[in-house]
């Protein structure tokens, strides 16, 4: 069974999708809001529940993938974010440091899968 190496990512997911859900019941009630909240949590509830699958695994081949998944709504939060900002939906003092949190985050997806195929090669070309 696999288990992921970095254990206090599930209780990190956790309390990100926490800071997510409590940032979206701040904003206001109207179709921007809504949209753009809606949007916000599902990425930000999702990486959680991809991270427990892949804990779960039965296989160590079928980890990576919920780990992937888990990255990619990762990297939705930052735009979401970035969205909710530029459109003044909440002040400055609201939005707190849930993008360091998000960063966080995606940067530990990240090193659960390891290097890329693509990184791996221009560290090799590098060594050349």
């Amino acid at each position: 069974m696999a288990r992921l190496p970095d254990a206090g990512i599930l209780d990190a997911s956790q309390e990100f999708a926490l800071r997510v859900i409590l940032l979206v019941r701040a904003l206001p009630r109207d179709a921007t809001g809504q949209h753009l909240g809606l949007q916000l949590l599902l990425a930000g509830t999702s990486i959680g529940v991809y991270l427990r699958q892949a804990d779960a695994a039965v296989t160590d081949e079928a980890g990576p993938d919920y780990i992937r998944s888990a990255l990619d709504e990762a990297r939705q939060v930052p735009y979401w974010l970035s969205l909710i900002r530029q459109a003044g939906l909440l002040p400055r003092w609201r939005l707190g440091d849930i993008d360091d949190l998000a960063a966080a985050i995606q940067d530990r997806c990240a090193k659960l899968l390891g290097p890329s195929p693509t990184r791996r090669r221009n560290a090799a070309a590098r060594k050349d």
